[in-house]
């Protein structure tokens, strides 16, 4: 049985009859964040003086949340952080007057404060990162993760509750990656509670085809247009676990307007049944539409210089992982994130010399036939980067990673591909 939380407005079950009728009661979430610590510890407090608490599973929600006054509703992961990187140019005001060597003022327009927004941060209230739009609505985005997915998780723990359920998260829904804090918790039975670092929630700016920055991070920047032609800047954001890019293409010298990169739309993805927040209606999250090749190759320690998908290596040693991304569409993409499920905050140079992948424009595929072996990573379709890693120092230990690369078109349409089969096994003493 599935039943809403009490609350001071609602009490209308005789929840210990329910107790001894059923062999399980799932308990579902507040979906206001904020309200949800108002409720929830209380609310499973009371129903454990009636219920066997072995009886009760959580519900517990991986979707992020929009709200606007006392209205919530979901938002996907991709689709809240593509709003966090949306960056505009401030100065100056006429575009005519961008040239080379003039100053140029860059914003991310949704977490200045200067634009009435406020930044990535951790909100202790809600017990997840959150970012505030600014304009009259003051639209407030509370992103799900890992981290406040273990707070909540830590409910089960403190009243030994029978466990716990995850709403609908299959693989098309646009969630954030929660399964290893899940993971850690059923192996445990416990879960760490973690916040992420200051530093890592602050955005950092990048510009592919050089200029100075006077202030290489932070919710503004100022940079110096190195010479006449299109420049392509990008704001990186994270949520303290994943980092994406997107990319304001500025036109030097040549006086048209400063044009962002279209914002994203996703649908809000579907909830679980019944829904945590009655009456809302969500359509599912549109499917990536692009074609694009991932794949993923490690090199250890094992004496040989080849990077294969089962890979040997030394306890503790250093993991190199070689990544090509290609596109196979007639549009050009940029790389919008690369994520590995297990390194999590991945940067990874490319082979061109730029200090992160995320960012790269890939040109239009060159035909190359969709196959990722055929790849010249030096093609203008296509792009080499690498991370290290370090390996376990327990011997038999394997590290089989999942990567997802995530590429978009300046109309908005996106391509997603996994790579699955890299495995490193650590061997000797």
């Amino acid at each position: 049985m599935t039943l809403p939380p009490p609350t001071n407005q609602r009490q209308a079950y005789d929840w210990k009859a329910i107790g001894e009728a059923v062999d399980m009661i799932k308990v579902l979430p507040i979906a206001d964040p904020v309200a949800y610590w108002e409720t929830m510890p209380r609310a499973i407090s009371e129903i454990t003086d009636d219920v066997e608490p072995s009886k009760i599973m959580l519900v517990v929600s991986p979707y992020s949340i929009e709200g606007i006054g006392d209205v919530t509703q979901p938002i996907g992961y991709l689709q809240a952080m593509v709003l966090a990187a949306e960056a505009a140019v401030r100065e100056p005001a006429n575009p005519d007057d961008i040239k080379p060597g003039v100053t140029v003022k860059l914003v991310a327009k949704n977490l200045d404060q200067a634009e009435g927004a406020s930044p990535l941060r951790w909100d202790e209230d809600a017990a997840a990162v959150r970012f505030d739009l600014g304009g009259t609505e003051r639209r407030r985005i509370v992103i799900e993760n890992s981290f406040s997915v273990g707070f909540k998780l830590e409910i089960v723990q403190a009243y030994r509750l029978g466990g716990f359920a995850v709403s609908d998260a299959s693989a098309q829904s646009d969630v954030a990656n929660i399964w290893p804090v899940i993971g850690e918790f059923m192996r445990s039975a416990t879960v760490s509670l973690r916040r992420p670092n200051e530093a890592s929630l602050l955005p950092a700016w990048q510009a592919q085809n050089g200029g100075d920055f006077g202030a290489g991070a932070g919710t503004s920047a100022t940079w110096v247009a190195p010479k006449e032609g299109p420049h392509n800047i990008v704001l990186v954001v994270s949520d303290g676990e994943r980092r994406f890019g997107r990319v304001i293409a500025v036109d030097v010298k040549k006086g048209q307007q400063a044009s962002p990169s279209p914002l994203v739309t996703f649908a809000p993805p579907p909830t679980a049944t019944p829904p945590p927040t009655p009456g809302a209606t969500v359509t599912p999250t549109p499917k990536p539409t692009l074609p694009v090749q991932l794949g993923v190759r490690a090199d250890g320690d094992d004496g040989n210089t080849d990077a294969t998908n089962d890979e040997k290596t030394g306890p503790g040693s250093k993991i190199t992982y070689y990544v090509i991304i290609d596109n196979d569409t007639n549009l050009k993409v940029t790389v919008a994130s690369l994520i590995d499920n297990v390194h999590p905050n991945i940067t990874c140079p490319t082979q061109g010399g730029r200090p992160d992948v995320i960012g790269t424009v890939l040109d239009e595929d060159d035909g190359d036939g969709g196959d990722v072996r055929n790849v010249d990573p030096n093609g203008p379709d296509a792009v080499l980067c690498t991370y290290e890693a370090t390996a376990p120092s327990d011997s038999g230990a394997q590290v089989v990673n999942v990567v997802t690369v995530t590429v978009q078109s300046a109309d908005g349409q996106t391509g997603v591909d996994v790579d699955d089969n890299t495995k490193v096994t650590v061997t000797g003493p």
